[in-house]
């Protein structure tokens, strides 16, 4: 991708451009499968060229076997199975800046924890806000969790709720 796509690694290539999942209901078989797809009215298909190119023949191995037959099975969809997470998302459709920014914040996050914890009973609250905070990260380097928003956001706002009464109950 990078002869193609030389600022790739400073900017990305855009949002909904590469493995997101903008990109794969772009297709318009991300409903039903690509061996049965169902469109959604008004939503105009189309892929873009950094998808076609690099993910969609991945996609549709899932699917199809190397003579065209639907093979799709359980063993095949597991997220570890799937060519596409949100970490990948985030870095190719926005560059290393934004993914360096996003580190730089959880890093900033995790360090402000770790320095208001001053009592056992505040460190037994940081380690539980520490482990959110780094199991979302994480989840993002397996799944393309993060861009389901009515599946994590509850889980975002109650969070920042914790992070917000430790950080700033001693004020």
């Amino acid at each position: 991708m990078l002869s193609e796509y030389p600022w790739l690694p400073i900017v990305g290539i855009g949002t909904g451009q590469f493995s997101s999942r903008a990109g794969l209901i772009g297709t318009g078989m991300y409903f039903g499968s690509p061996a049965n797809p169902r469109s959604i009215p008004l939503l105009p298909e189309g892929m873009s060229e950094p998808f076609r190119l690099f993910v969609f023949d991945l996609w549709l191995s899932l699917y199809f076997d190397q003579q065209g037959n639907y093979v799709h099975v359980m063993n095949n969809t597991s997220s570890t199975y799937k060519p596409y997470f949100s970490w990948l998302s985030v870095y190719v459709e926005w560059g290393g800046i934004v993914a360096f920014v996003i580190l730089a914040i959880i890093g900033r996050m995790l360090w402000k924890i770790h320095r208001y914890a001053s009592t056992p009973e505040r460190r037994l609250n940081a380690v539980a806000i520490s482990a959110e905070i780094i199991f979302l990260f994480l989840l993002g380097a397996q799944e393309n969790y993060w861009e389901v928003p009515q599946a994590i956001f509850v889980g975002l706002i109650l969070l920042k709720i914790q992070y917000g009464n430790f950080i700033y109950k001693q004020r």
